[in-house]
Protein backbone atom coordinates (compact mmCIF):
# COMPACT_ATOMS: atom_id res chain seq x y z
CA UNK A 1 0.00 0.00 0.00
CA UNK A 2 1.38 3.42 -1.04
CA UNK A 3 0.98 5.94 2.51
CA UNK A 4 1.26 9.13 0.04
CA UNK A 5 -1.63 7.62 -2.23
CA UNK A 6 -4.04 7.23 0.67
CA UNK A 7 -2.84 10.68 2.68
CA UNK A 8 -3.57 12.05 -0.63
CA UNK A 9 -7.17 10.82 -1.63
CA UNK A 10 -7.89 11.54 2.41
CA UNK A 11 -6.54 15.41 2.17
CA UNK A 12 -8.89 15.41 -1.37
CA UNK A 13 -12.59 15.99 0.42
CA UNK A 14 -11.40 17.73 3.18
CA UNK A 15 -9.49 20.38 1.01
CA UNK A 16 -12.79 20.56 -1.53
CA UNK A 17 -15.15 21.09 1.73
CA UNK A 18 -12.52 23.89 2.62
CA UNK A 19 -12.86 25.86 -0.52
CA UNK A 20 -15.88 25.68 -0.79
CA UNK A 21 -17.03 26.72 2.67
CA UNK A 22 -14.76 29.38 2.03
CA UNK A 23 -16.48 30.77 -0.73
CA UNK A 24 -19.42 30.48 0.80
CA UNK A 25 -18.63 32.19 3.80
CA UNK A 26 -16.88 35.51 1.76
CA UNK A 27 -20.23 35.66 -0.35
CA UNK A 28 -22.40 35.87 2.25
CA UNK A 29 -19.80 38.56 4.47
CA UNK A 30 -19.73 40.32 0.74
CA UNK A 31 -23.63 39.92 -0.15
CA UNK A 32 -25.47 39.39 2.92
CA UNK A 33 -24.24 41.54 5.82
CA UNK A 34 -22.59 38.72 7.36
CA UNK A 35 -20.21 39.67 9.70
CA UNK A 36 -16.30 39.18 9.15
CA UNK A 37 -15.62 37.48 12.89
CA UNK A 38 -18.39 35.22 12.92
CA UNK A 39 -17.34 34.35 9.26
CA UNK A 40 -13.97 33.28 10.62
CA UNK A 41 -15.17 31.56 13.66
CA UNK A 42 -17.54 29.43 11.69
CA UNK A 43 -14.29 28.56 9.43
CA UNK A 44 -12.03 27.82 12.11
CA UNK A 45 -14.43 25.69 13.90
CA UNK A 46 -15.36 23.66 10.47
CA UNK A 47 -11.67 23.13 9.57
CA UNK A 48 -11.45 21.74 13.43
CA UNK A 49 -13.68 19.49 12.95
CA UNK A 50 -14.31 18.38 9.18
CA UNK A 51 -10.86 16.15 9.40
CA UNK A 52 -12.73 13.97 12.17
CA UNK A 53 -15.96 13.81 10.28
CA UNK A 54 -14.50 12.56 7.09
CA UNK A 55 -12.50 10.49 8.58
CA UNK A 56 -15.70 8.81 9.98
CA UNK A 57 -16.26 8.15 6.62
CA UNK A 58 -13.15 7.74 4.71
CA UNK A 59 -12.32 4.73 7.00
CA UNK A 60 -15.30 2.18 6.25
CA UNK A 61 -15.06 3.10 2.87
CA UNK A 62 -11.52 2.17 2.88
CA UNK A 63 -11.52 -0.81 4.40
CA UNK A 64 -14.12 -1.99 2.17
CA UNK A 65 -12.04 -1.73 -0.57
CA UNK A 66 -8.74 -3.28 0.74
CA UNK A 67 -11.44 -5.88 1.96
CA UNK A 68 -12.93 -6.46 -1.15
CA UNK A 69 -9.91 -6.36 -3.38
CA UNK A 70 -7.24 -9.19 -1.63
CA UNK A 71 -4.45 -8.21 -3.99
CA UNK A 72 -4.56 -4.33 -2.52
CA UNK A 73 -3.48 -6.15 0.90
CA UNK A 74 -0.01 -6.55 1.88
CA UNK A 75 1.80 -7.70 5.27
CA UNK A 76 -0.23 -5.66 8.22
CA UNK A 77 -2.17 -3.56 5.32
CA UNK A 78 -5.05 -2.99 8.36
CA UNK A 79 -2.29 -1.15 10.35
CA UNK A 80 -0.91 0.82 7.51
CA UNK A 81 -4.35 1.88 6.19
CA UNK A 82 -4.90 3.09 9.65
CA UNK A 83 -1.49 4.94 10.36
CA UNK A 84 -2.30 7.02 6.29
CA UNK A 85 -5.57 7.96 7.34
CA UNK A 86 -4.47 9.28 10.34
CA UNK A 87 -1.75 10.95 9.50
CA UNK A 88 -4.29 12.53 6.52
CA UNK A 89 -6.04 13.79 9.87
CA UNK A 90 -3.31 15.25 11.12
CA UNK A 91 -2.26 16.87 8.20
CA UNK A 92 -6.03 18.23 6.74
CA UNK A 93 -5.63 19.81 10.27
CA UNK A 94 -2.25 22.02 9.56
CA UNK A 95 -3.49 22.54 5.98
CA UNK A 96 -6.61 23.92 7.94
CA UNK A 97 -4.72 26.23 10.32
CA UNK A 98 -3.03 27.76 7.35
CA UNK A 99 -6.46 27.74 5.53
CA UNK A 100 -8.32 29.70 8.43
CA UNK A 101 -5.42 32.04 8.83
CA UNK A 102 -5.21 32.85 5.86
CA UNK A 103 -9.52 33.08 5.77
CA UNK A 104 -9.34 35.19 8.63
CA UNK A 105 -7.29 37.64 7.10
CA UNK A 106 -9.58 37.92 4.02
CA UNK A 107 -12.95 38.11 5.28
CA UNK A 108 -12.65 41.06 7.32
CA UNK A 109 -11.65 42.62 3.94
CA UNK A 110 -14.19 41.05 1.93
CA UNK A 111 -12.39 40.26 -1.04
CA UNK A 112 -10.25 38.02 -2.21
CA UNK A 113 -9.93 34.58 -3.38
CA UNK A 114 -6.93 32.74 -2.47
CA UNK A 115 -8.08 29.34 -1.17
Amino acid sequence: MNAALVIAVALLPFALVAIALYRTLLACVIRLGLRPMVAVLLYWAAVAILPVGILWLQVPLANNIFTAFPALQTAAWDVGLAVSLTLAMLVSWLIGIVAAILAGQRFPRGKGHAI
